[in-house]
Parts: C-alpha cells; structure tokens; sequence
C-alpha cells in the first residue's frame, strides 16, 4: 500500500528585489500522514511548555530569548519530518518583478516535495495564506508549469492561516530559524539550523544541496549559508 503524506509550507522574508530581505526562502515540511497526530500533539506540548494556550499560534520570532527557542528546536529534532527549503537570492534576481518571484520559483520547491514523496501520493499541501493567495489564483497560475511533475499524485493544494494548523506553524519555526541564521549569523541562530539537519531532504547519496536547499538562481551569492557549513 503506497504511503500518504501531507505537506505544509511556508515562507520568510521579501520579495522585493533589492529591497529588505536578501533571502526570500520557502518551505516544506513533509509528514508521513501516519504519523502526523503525533507531530501535532508535540507542537501542543511546546506550547504547554512555553506557557502559551493550545489555540495560540507559535510563531518563531515571537518566541523570546535563546533557551526558549533552543527548546523547540531540540523538540522537533526528535520527531519524524522532513524539511526543504527554496532559497533565493532576490539581491541576483535580473528579470523577474517582485510580485512574479513565489509563482515562479515554487515549482522548483515542487519538484523536490515530489521526488520525497515518489514512494506514495500526497494527500494535501497546506499553503500558508498570504496576501494576493489564493487557492484559485494557485490554480491559475501553475497550471501549465507542472510538465516534469505528476500532478496526479497530489490530490489537493489549499491555502490555509497558520494560525489554525499546528503543523504549518512547524513549517514556520524550520523556515523562519533558517532564515535568522541567514540574517543575523551567530552560533545560537547556527545552532537552530544545524540541529534540524537530519530533517533536510536527501538523495540517495546522502547530499544535501539541490535537494534539501535549493539554492536560486545559479550564480546568485549565498556565502551565508556556505558559513553554515550545513552540507558536511
């Protein structure tokens, strides 16, 4: 019997070429349905212990202070997940406006959540809403950019507040930490990056880059996260 999987994403930083963030970085988390209500129930319990109620959204960069986010991180490393990260330098992006770079670069974050998950078939991907998203505007504008992908195994893509899924808040403590190591290198935001690296996606050859992290576009500059020593 093929496995299923749900997928949540979601994104940090800007858009906006050469403008705010340097990084615009999407990601996935891929969950083995099966064993997903165990996941939920561990964000549940990092909310218990950050003192903060079950209806609360656990937010990355509202958790205050390193030995709080320190305690997520090292929770989460001991649950059954999957990351990947899309990384683009908008700082090299030449030909793209700010509002076409998501829909043009999540096909790539795309194609990797389909090759992790080549063994079963994905019940769902949760997409974080943000604005101008929409479900119907998904829709429409992937519509013809899925050639090298097999859009029959995925059964539905719907955008979701994070607020409301425990497992897209997940997505954003993985994406979000990524991104703050990026942004304000140091060796407590390099230890959140560096504990979840067993959860980065991989080939069969155990590498890393192009699998777990894209990086976009080619040649574009990402010495922040040759620094992070990740792919060792």
């Amino acid at each position: 019997m093929n496995k299923e999987y749900n997928v949540y994403i979601d994104e940090s930083g800007d858009e906006g070429i050469q403008r705010g963030s340097k990084f615009f970085i999407i990601t996935a988390i891929v969950v083995d349905r099966a064993k997903e209500e165990k996941l939920k129930n561990t964000i549940c319990d990092i909310k218990e212990g950050l003192e903060l109620s079950k209806t609360t959204q656990l937010h990355w960069n509202k958790i205050s202070g390193f030995p709080n986010k320190k305690y997520v991180i090292d929770t989460i490393s001991k649950e059954e997940f999957t990351i990947i990260h899309a990384v683009i330098d908008t700082s090299s992006i030449k030909y793209l406006k700010s509002n076409q770079i998501y829909f043009s670069f999540f096909n790539y974050l795309l194609e990797r959540i389909s090759l992790k998950t080549k063994d079963g078939v994905i019940n769902k991907i949760y997409i974080s809403s943000r604005s101008g998203l929409s479900t119907k505007k998904l829709n429409e504008n992937f519509k013809n950019n899925f050639n090298n992908i097999d859009m029959s195994k995925i059964k539905e893509i719907v955008v979701k507040q994070n607020k409301y899924f425990a497992l897209l808040q997940l997505a954003d403590i993985c994406c979000s930490s990524f991104q703050q190591s990026l942004r304000f290198p140091s060796k407590t935001s390099y230890y959140c990056v560096i504990k979840l690296k067993d959860k980065l996606f991989k080939n069969p050859k155990g590498i890393i880059k192009g699998f777990g992290i894209k990086l976009i576009p080619n040649g574009g500059n990402f010495k922040e996260i040759d620094n992070l020593n990740i792919y060792k």
